[in-house]
């Protein structure tokens, strides 16, 4: 609510109302300045203060302005331009937080992740009002991103959220919170992918691996082109082998997905199966069936900061140091691409739901650009040489019959 304006008080000084506007006084009658006006908005009293609408002192504000500010706030009204009650003092930070709020109250699936990703571009214009957004403030920050090598997607991540915020608070928030919506850029293009894992430099990279675990874990991710994430997490209960499937129900666009357990995907999942036993232990005496299909030394999840720094240490023993694991995701989508799976196959694989997206992911590499520069001039080859035999004209039968009567006569 607006900041509330003492009114009917002894201290405040006379009132002059305007049928059909409203009124405005001073607040104080014994101190010059300090003009404040009242109108009514949907049946309802709203009082300002002219020093915060017009971003000035108090003090110096005049009968005048007072008056110029009543008129004016009516023809916005009129016009439904009225700023939002609060909209004053509603910095950006406090917009983006009940953007969170009403997005956690959806069931989004990690708020923290959302808190992380965007709080470099909180952190620079997180204080500011967010009626005072500017374009130039996102533009300044894209360009100190830039500057400290940051892609384009990281950018555009936080852009991204920053977006949705204030569209949160010019769209969906009862009342509205934000009176326009400021044009954000755009962090730029996304870059293609350029992280690929051959058949030869991926053996190598299981075979370094500090378990059989992780070695089977990284070989199932390179074999069906699953998120990180997903593989990690993957349970038994989600493994139907009577029926041949592997269901899982919770992708990151909610979408379950279902892989057939079949040729390489099978030999894996039975090798994790013989290794579901966890030894006794001291804490535990009795042997224990661990409930995820790659599991730690002990038999719980694998932590992700252990799964990451061994990945690592793989990479550098193969040969490949830069490598991450999403890159095998992309080499999924390469080699499909390579093998002419077409795109509809793979992306029910990997859980893409648009075709650009797979696109993406997929690595350039100059064999299948010459294949497709080969394929194209061999087409275009056999559509020049049938432009250019000669066909002989076709005779309808009409003509036929003409010209047979002719040579009888």
């Amino acid at each position: 609510m607006p900041y509330p304006v003492p009114t009917g008080s002894r201290l405040s000084g006379p009132r002059v109302n305007i049928p059909g506007l409203g009124s405005y006084f001073p607040l104080y009658a014994d101190r010059p300045g300090y003009w404040a006006i009242e109108y009514y908005v949907n049946g309802r009293p709203r009082r300002e203060s002219v020093g915060r609408i017009l971003r000035k002192p108090p003090a110096q504000t005049t009968e005048a302005e007072a008056k110029r500010c009543l008129t004016a706030r009516r023809r916005q009204d009129l016009a439904g331009d009225l700023p939002p009650v609060g909209a004053e003092r509603l910095t950006i930070a406090k917009l983006f937080d009940l953007y969170l709020a009403e997005r956690i109250s959806e069931g989004i699936k990690k708020p923290n992740y959302v808190r992380l990703n965007s709080r470099p571009i909180l952190d620079a214009v997180g204080h500011l009002l967010a009626a005072n957004l500017q374009t130039q403030h996102c533009t300044d920050w894209i360009l100190a991103m830039r500057e400290k090598g940051w892609s384009n997607a990281t950018i555009s991540t936080n852009l991204g959220y920053l977006r949705a915020a204030y569209r949160y608070g010019c769209q969906r928030a009862t009342p509205q919170l934000v009176a326009a919506m400021p044009y954000i850029p755009a962090g730029g293009r996304a870059r293609r992918r350029t992280g690929y894992v051959g058949p030869g430099a991926a053996i190598q990279v299981f075979a370094a691996a500090e378990s059989p675990i992780l070695g089977l874990l990284w070989a199932f991710h390179y074999e069906c082109g699953w998120r990180p994430g997903e593989v990690r997490t993957l349970r038994w209960e989600y493994v139907d082998w009577e029926r041949g499937v592997v269901t899982l129900p919770d992708t990151k666009n909610d979408e379950p997905r279902v892989l057939p357990i079949a040729g390489r995907i099978r030999e894996i999942l039975e090798q994790a199966r013989a290794l579901r036993a966890v030894p006794p232990t001291q804490r535990r005496r009795a042997e224990y069936l661990s409930p995820w299909v790659f599991h730690s030394v002990q038999g719980g999840l694998i932590n992700n900061r252990i799964f990451y720094r061994a990945w690592h240490k793989a990479t550098a023993a193969a040969g490949i140091s830069g490598r991450i694991p999403h890159d095998l995701r992309r080499s999924f989508t390469t080699d499909a691409n390579a093998a002419e799976v077409d795109v509809a196959s793979t992306m029910d694989t990997q859980g893409h739901l648009d075709p650009r997206v797979s696109r993406r992911y997929t690595v350039e590499n100059l064999a299948r650009i010459e294949r497709a520069i080969t394929k194209t001039a061999r087409y275009r080859a056999t559509q020049r040489d049938a432009a250019m035999t000669p066909t002989k004209p076709r005779q309808t039968r009409r003509a036929g019959m003409a010209s047979g009567r002719k040579s009888g006569s």
